[in-house]
Order: structure tokens, then C-alpha cells, then sequence
């Protein structure tokens, strides 16, 4: 049976992955900073709206002020949709102190478990964690970071609905991950960057690192924001992308 496809909100990326994400999966979002990571999860969730989907964004770094003004200058109406129930922007920073200050490992299947109750709250289908690293107990050992990640992502995999899960980057680095092992677990990694092409030019980056259940193109294509629309992926970069 063929899976069903969630569209991102980005029309030629759907075309490169064949109608768009698969339904009820994760997927991971990383780039450096400044590369559109937080724009992407709200013109996914963007996207959601106008399919009549509710949609939960988990702002970890960013006060849900902050968000709701990042989309508006994008030209996407969150209080709107946070007054007619589509949306809960949810801030997780406080929930996470807390959670240390009780105990030193924090419980995935209650972050998940509480996760899954805000999205029945609006019959949300599209959930955004940005970013995913705070989800993650630093102060332990390898193992036992593999084995809370895996956690995690499996629970995740039993939510309603599909997911997309920012993950930032150094600079200068080939890292798909703060930890180098949640790229492992997600079912599609997208990678976000700016690199510098041929005659000085700099440009922005999307590139499909890996989809499951996908067949995709190893290819880089290059995007710019707009006003009203996000992320605009525009053309293939070839031989003078620089990796």
C-alpha cells in the first residue's frame, strides 16, 4: 500500500519527494544558524492550516511572542489561528527546568503522553519540535543518550500525526545532528545551509540527506525567503555548489 503523503508547504520539495512527507512519520531538520530551520516549521505548519489541519508548535529556545512574530513577518497570521483553535504554541523551556529540578532523567513517555494530549486538544496533525536537542539529557553517558533518543523518536512515532524536528548545527561542519545519532532515527533528514558558490555569491541550501520509504535526487537546490510564502526553493545547483 502506498504510503499516504503530508504536503510541507514547499511545492517543488514535494515534488522531489513524491507529494511530500510520509504520514505519522519524523522527520529531522538541520541546518546552521540563520538558515530558515524555524521558517520551515512554521510554513509546515502554515501548510497544515490550509489543508483544514490543526497544527502544535513546542518552542523551546523562543518565547511564543517570539514565534508569533517571526511568522507574522513572514506574513502568516498565528493569532488568528491560535484564536479559531488551529494552533497551540506551546513553551517548553520552563517545562524542561522544571522537570531537571524533580529529576535528573527526564521521561520520555511524559513528555510524549503530555505531547499527545495537547494534540487531541485541537485534533492537531502536524507537530513541530524546534529545536529537538533540549529533549535530550546532556549529562550522561553515550549510551545512555542513544538509548533516550531512540526512546524518544519511537514515542514519537505513535503520535497521530507528522513531525518535524529542528536540529541546529556548527558552523563550518558536516554534523547532521547535535549528537550525531538522532539523524539514525528520524525517517528523512533535511539539510539547510548557506555555502558559497562560484564569483563570491553566497546562497541558501536545501538538501535531502536521507528519506526513507522515498526515492529522491542527491541534488542541491537553492531557495530564498518570500514574503507571504516562506522558504522558495528555485533551481538545482550543479557543479558550482561548493560543498
Amino acid at each position: 500500500m502506498t504510503a499516504k503523503r503530508v504536503p510541507t508547504g514547499m511545492d517543488m520539495l514535494d515534488g522531489i519527494l513524491g507529494g511530500g512527507f510520509r504520514q505519522g512519520k519524523n522527520y529531522l531538520l538541520s541546518g546552521e544558524t540563520g538558515t530558515g530551520k524555524t521558517i520551515f516549521g512554521l510554513q509546515f505548519l502554515v501548510k497544515g492550516f490550509e489543508l483544514g489541519e490543526g497544527g502544535v508548535y513546542v518552542s523551546v529556545d523562543e518565547k511564543p511572542s517570539d514565534v508569533i512574530e517571526d511568522a507574522n513577518s513572514f506574513g502568516f497570521d498565528f493569532e488568528e489561528r491560535i484564536e479559531q483553535n488551529n494552533l497551540l504554541i506551546l513553551d517548553y523551556s520552563s517545562h524542561f527546568d522544571q522537570l531537571r529540578e524533580k529529576s535528573k532523567e527526564i521521561d520520555v513517555r511524559k513528555i510524549v503522553g503530555d505531547l499527545n494530549k495537547y494534540l487531541k486538544e485541537i485534533n492537531a496533525k502536524r507537530l513541530v519540535i524546534d529545536p529537538i536537542a533540549p529533549f535530550i539529557v546532556k549529562d550522561e553517558t553515550i549510551w545512555e543518550i542513544r538509548r533516550y533518543i531512540r526512546a524518544l523518536f519511537y514515542s514519537l512515532d505513535t503520535l497521530d500525526c507528522t513531525s518535524v524536528l529542528t536540529s541546529a548545527i556548527p558552523t563550518g561542519t558536516n554534523q547532521l545532528s547535535q549528537y550525531g545519532i538522532e539523524e539514525f532515527y528520524a525517517s528523512g533528514v533535511i539539510v539547510l545551509s548557506i555555502r558559497q558558490l562560484e564569483r563570491m555569491q553566497y546562497r541558501r541550501i536545501i538538501f535531502v540527506r536521507k528519506m526513507r520509504g522515498t526515492p529522491y535526487e542527491l541534488e542541491p537546490y537553492a531557495f530564498d525567503f518570500e514574503y507571504g510564502k516562506g522558504i522558495v526553493i528555485q533551481r538545482k545547483l550543479s557543479e558550482e555548489y561548493v560543498f
